[in-house]
């Protein structure tokens, strides 16, 4: 059933929730230091390694480290797999079949930013604009055909529906063709505005407030942890928040979904009004 009606939008609230705890505790899963170490860098660099086989040697020494690994990316695909409400069976072959997806995209990434590493010009092009976007694209694309899949009954079930009215009454939150066309024509405009915000000197200070900001936060729960400048030091680490890391693709897919579902405006200013940058951003490197 679409979410244009309101039953239909109760659903797609409750389903985006799940959503977000899903991808929240898969992200901090993947970033368990035992994990890190034991699953996420030795899949990471096995990528490497396939990359080079199919692209070469990279033009440059290249180190892939954790920030090449794409756990945020499958965090986020997962997280709205495992929400879905279909059965199990079908939500562990969605997964599957993301987490396939995700990881030959990510070789191909790590191959051809290997490639071009020799020319700053290209190596920042396709790292900062053409991959990010070109991975939420997938995402969002496989996570929508997967959907319209699983929503397909196999025929037992359909035979249980016809006779049984209630059964085929179950709302699932399918997403609506408006919802899909605005992420995509977003997507376009996000990727087309990528040179203006990448090197605005604004951005750029609005990511070093929020690393004081996460820096006063995690303090406040008991961490050490300061900023100096964009970088936030923590007992893990040293993390630079660029302005990649505060206008993610997330960014026209949330917008994306304030438009579609918004019936009065006073809900569309209520969602837009939590369109923030940084909003599901992860700060993406780590100073090694």
């Amino acid at each position: 059933m679409p979410t244009d009606t309101a039953s239909g939008r109760t659903a797609a609230v409750s389903f985006a929730l799940q959503g977000v705890a899903w991808s929240l505790g898969l992200f901090g899963l993947l970033r368990l230091g035992w994990i890190e170490a034991h699953a996420v860098l030795p899949l990471t660099r096995l990528q490497a390694g396939v990359a080079v086989g199919i692209f070469g040697a990279p033009a440059l020494p290249v180190e892939a480290t954790l920030a090449c690994s794409g756990t945020d990316a499958l965090a986020l695909c997962l997280g709205a797999i495992l929400a879905y409400p279909v059965a199990w069976k079908k939500r562990v072959a969605g997964c599957a079949g993301g987490i396939g997806l995700i990881l030959c995209l990510n070789t191909l990434r790590i191959g051809s930013l290997g490639r071009v590493a020799a020319s700053p010009e290209w190596f920042t092009t396709l790292h900062l604009y053409v991959w990010p976007a070109v991975l939420m694209l997938a995402i969002a694309g496989y996570a929508f055909a997967w959907m319209r899949v699983a929503d397909q009954p196999s025929p037992s079930a359909t035979a249980r529906q016809a006779s049984s009215p209630s059964a085929s009454g179950r709302l699932r939150p399918q997403p609506s063709r408006r919802f899909i066309v605005l992420t995509a024509a977003f997507m376009l405009l996000f990727i087309a505005a990528s040179p203006l915000y990448i090197d605005s000197t604004l951005v750029l200070a609005l990511a070093a407030f929020i690393a004081r900001a996460a820096a006063a936060t995690l303090g406040a729960a008991g961490v050490s942890a300061h900023a100096t400048a964009n970088i936030l030091s923590t007992p893990r680490g040293a993390f630079l928040v660029t302005q990649e890391c505060i206008s993610t693709p997330l960014v026209p897919v949330y917008l994306a979904a304030v438009c579609a579902y918004s019936t009065t405006w006073r809900r569309f200013l209520v969602g837009a009004a939590f369109l923030r940058p940084g909003a599901g951003a992860s700060i993406n490197k780590e100073l090694l």
